[in-house]
């Protein structure tokens, strides 16, 4: 009988190791210190939408409509437009007809709102939980990815140039330290210029590409004291947005536009890191506060999930890499639309597990214990041998989605059976007075 506990013990701590198993009591005892806290509004939501999304609930939402019904409906319109640009083109670049840059437009716009609003439903029928952040920012997490897919759609730059490559992993890079902010300071803190402007000017800049084609992709010329830095850059980040001329060098616009972007979002992720280390910085002084850290808190905790989203980036770089030249080999883009959808999902693995550090207490992983890294490796082992089976790759592009699938659900169940609640039915009654704040 000891024996039989003592495998059934290992098999149990194997399992946690590599999330395929979530102990229900520490995560019961966990959601009860979960507090949330409403983060600052950036510039466009205090200017109009914030007033727009609270309006929402008051007009048109019914009062049955669960918030995360809301929230999964916005992360169909993105993925809808997303497989509609893989199956037209196939660098998910060029080809596309105007209609879709319309659909798209419309596609993030209803995203936006949606995601906004769902909150704003939940305060109104007093059904918020942690499940709710969960899902939400979960969501938002392979969105992000997906977003910025509809970008090189703009800039007419496939995933193949490196400047997307960079722009993708940026991407994924400051919305996972903007969480951070979240779980390290238990409130989130977004800039002045933040992921609600960049998708306003996403969703005006695909409406352009609509209605005007000639107009956006236009060349511009720039003064000598803007341009010289751009033309410093190598030369492989400049082709497809950079033109060389006899008299002088151009740019499209939204070459530019994707530039200033990506600096922007160095720039948030840069400023993430500070918050963090200042806050800890402030509170090394009292030993008091750093008795009660909780689970996935403190430097050494951060410094471990700074290593990971390093550890992400290297694996999609030798991904992106083997991809490109799979690619090339063979004259084909299917390799790099796979590692895309690789990527995105790799990505939202590694966020669900700090989520569910910070809504439950559950430590964060290691870094060799997460879907998302034994994904991005089963894809570059794909990669390997795609020469004598060209099915490898999107086996472990399926493989990739059914795991982060199977560990959502995972999560999702537990969550709602610890809570009491129905994930896409509203239960006021059986909902606590503390959870209703949930955005």
């Amino acid at each position: 009988m000891r024996k039989r506990d003592a495998v059934a013990g290992c098999c149990t701590r194997f399992l946690a190791a590599l999330s395929l198993h979530v102990d229900r009591e520490v995560l019961a005892r966990g959601l009860k210190q979960y507090q949330y806290k409403s983060p600052n509004l950036s510039l466009f939501e205090r200017l109009w939408l914030n007033r727009f999304w609270s309006s929402l609930p008051e007009w048109l939402y019914p009062a049955w409509l669960a918030p995360n019904v809301i929230t999964f409906t916005g992360f169909c319109c993105v993925a809808v437009v997303t497989a509609l640009q893989m199956w037209v083109s196939q660098d998910m670049a060029t080809g596309l007809p105007q209609w879709w840059y319309a659909l798209a437009a419309v596609a993030v716009f209803l995203y936006q709102t949606l995601d906004g609003s769902d909150g704003k439903q939940a305060r109104k029928t007093k059904s918020g939980s942690p499940v709710g952040e969960l899902f939400d920012h979960g969501v938002d997490a392979i969105v992000s990815s997906f977003t910025f897919g509809l970008t090189m759609a703009i800039t007419g730059l496939g995933l193949h140039h490196p400047l997307c490559f960079v722009g993708l992993l940026l991407t994924q890079a400051a919305f996972f330290f903007s969480n951070l902010t979240l779980l390290h300071m238990e409130a989130q803190e977004y800039n002045e210029l933040d992921a609600q402007e960049v998708q306003v000017v996403v969703q005006v800049t695909l409406m352009l590409s609509a209605i005007s084609p000639r107009f956006i992709h236009r060349p511009v010329f720039l003064p000598t004291w803007v341009a010289s830095p751009l033309l410093a850059l190598p030369t492989a980040l400049q082709s497809g947005w950079v033109y060389h001329a006899a008299d002088a060098p151009s740019f499209s616009i939204p070459g530019l536009i994707l530039l200033i972007s990506l600096g922007f979002m160095g720039v948030n992720i840069l400023l993430s890191i500070i918050k963090v280390t200042r806050f800890y910085r402030g509170r090394k002084s009292n030993p008091e506060v750093e008795e009660r850290l909780k689970a996935g808190q403190g430097v050494v905790c951060f410094c471990g999930q700074c290593l990971t989203i390093a550890a992400h980036g290297v694996l999609c770089y030798k991904a992106w890499s083997m991809a490109c030249t799979k690619d090339a080999q063979f004259e084909e883009s299917a390799s790099i639309r796979a590692y895309f959808i690789v990527s995105a999902y790799a990505f939202g693995d590694t966020m669900n597990h700090a989520l569910i550090t910070r809504i439950g207490q559950v430590p964060f992983p290691r870094l060799y214990c997460t879907r998302g890294a034994w994904g991005m490796l089963a894809f570059c082992v794909a990669m390997s041998v795609a020469v004598t089976w060209h099915r490898a790759k999107w086996v472990a592009v399926l493989a990739m989605v059914l795991l982060h699938t199977q560990y959502f659900f995972m999560m999702k169940n537990n969550l709602c059976s610890c809570l009491g609640i129905d994930f896409f039915r509203i239960k006021p009654a059986k909902v606590s007075a503390e959870l209703t704040d949930i955005v």
